[in-house]
């Protein structure tokens, strides 16, 4: 399951700034100021690759339907744009497919029920959840935001194992190959709401604040704690 580009980038900043650390300097001078260099990058990439994260609240089990999750994730743009449509219709027989759609508004959706781990996963910008064996795979969604929820949400999904359709919330239709809706659920409802994250454009500048503070450590000159020159003594 391939993560989105905010969260690689940030995983991957984590790395550099660790290893930053570790760097004699001034002795290894040139090595971090190249470190220092990639941090910066990713920095900016991570602000560059800003998201807005959705969860799916369940507000009302049905008879097939128990329990369920999900989380929808969106770019900053639909964000700002108050919603979004989007929809497309492929032939592939593989996962992750050849085709990519970096200009979706979608980066990522998920969708679950009754047993965990199992459920669905879309990724259009990677190809992940678009194979098809024997007909086309069709991905449609369209969706307002009102506050801090998803509304008016109309979803449907036909893919090799999963066919998924979603009206305002309401699960009309969920089927698939794996435990949990084996065959065919219905009923049940939710919405998805807003998860509260750290606002990219503060990332940078606490990624800066790191990168000061290992700057400062590298320069600090070791002492020898007194008790260790005494028993050296």
């Amino acid at each position: 399951m391939t993560k989105p580009l905010f969260f690689q980038a940030e995983i991957t900043l984590a790395r550099y700034l660790r290893l930053l650390i570790q760097i004699n300097y001034p002795a290894n001078k040139m090595r971090f100021v190249s470190r220092l260099l990639v941090c910066f990058l990713l920095m900016v990439s991570v602000q560059a690759s800003a998201s807005v994260l959705y969860t799916w609240q369940m507000t009302k089990p049905s008879a097939t339907i128990h329990r369920s999750w999900g989380s929808l994730l969106i770019t900053d743009a639909a964000f700002r744009d108050g919603g979004a449509s989007y929809s497309v219709r492929t032939s592939c027989n593989q996962d992750p497919c050849s085709f990519s759609d970096p200009s979706s508004p979608i980066l990522r959706f998920e969708f679950g029920a009754n047993e965990r781990p199992y459920g669905l996963y879309i990724d259009p910008i990677a190809g992940h959840g678009l194979m098809e064996t024997w007909a086309d795979t069709t991905f449609e969604i369209s969706f307002s935001i009102t506050g801090r929820r998803i509304t008016d949400l109309s979803l449907y999904l036909w893919n090799w194992d999963t066919n998924m359709l979603m009206e305002n919330g309401n699960i009309i239709t969920l089927s698939s190959d794996w435990p949990g809706c084996y065959m065919h659920c219905a009923g049940g409802s939710g919405f998805f709401k807003e998860v509260n994250i750290p606002e990219p454009a503060t990332l940078p500048l606490v990624g800066l604040a790191l990168v000061g503070l290992v700057f400062q450590l590298r320069r600090r000159p070791q002492r020898n704690h007194p008790l260790m020159t005494h028993v050296i003594r």
